[in-house]
């Protein structure tokens, strides 16, 4: 349990890492997509794509970010179960003080 957090926390930062800028793959060269740039070791090259090539890349980048933050929120999500979990593990007499708090207020009801 305890190896659990830290292995998230480094996933959680690779993930943070990628996400300023997508690495993208056309046509057997991997380019760096940055805002509105495509750059190559460094170099800014977006002049040198057609406005359909641009629009792809930029596309692809996207659709690569989306993955990753839907990825980083699921880990979140796990994560913050997790914690839960243990939590109500560490206390169980105040689960079943919360238990029959619920219970009582549905006889009420």
């Amino acid at each position: 349990m305890k190896t659990i957090k830290p292995l998230l926390l480094l996933i959680l930062f690779f993930v943070s890492t990628f996400a300023f800028s997508q690495k993208v793959l056309n046509n057997g060269r991997t380019y760096e997509v940055k805002e509105n740039r495509i750059l190559v070791n460094g170099d800014d090259v977006t002049e040198s794509f057609t406005e359909k090539e641009k629009e792809d890349m930029f596309a692809e980048a996207k659709r690569i970010q989306d993955t990753l933050d839907s990825e980083a929120a699921a880990i979140k999500k796990e994560e913050k179960q997790a914690k839960n979990k243990r939590k109500c593990l560490k206390k169980p007499k105040n689960l079943k003080k919360r238990l029959k708090r619920s219970k009582n207020k549905q006889k009420k009801n």
